[in-house]
């Protein structure tokens, strides 16, 4: 059996689980907010169908 002699030790075992509990939070919203290649892609088509129909309108109206 391992014996702890520092009163501090609690203190410290408690900071290390709430760095633990913040750094599970920050990586959480990282996942959640992450710039997935999915999304990107999907934006640049987006983007691409929109500047397509809009010089096609513009080119009809003239």
């Amino acid at each position: 059996m391992i014996e702890v002699k520092s009163k501090h030790f609690p203190t410290v075992f408690k900071k290390i689980q709430k760095n633990k509990k913040k750094m599970t939070e920050k990586q959480e919203f990282l996942r959640k907010t992450s710039f997935r290649p999915n999304r990107f892609f999907y934006m640049v088509i987006i983007q691409k169908i929109i500047t397509v129909t809009h010089e096609i309108f513009t080119k009809c109206l003239c």
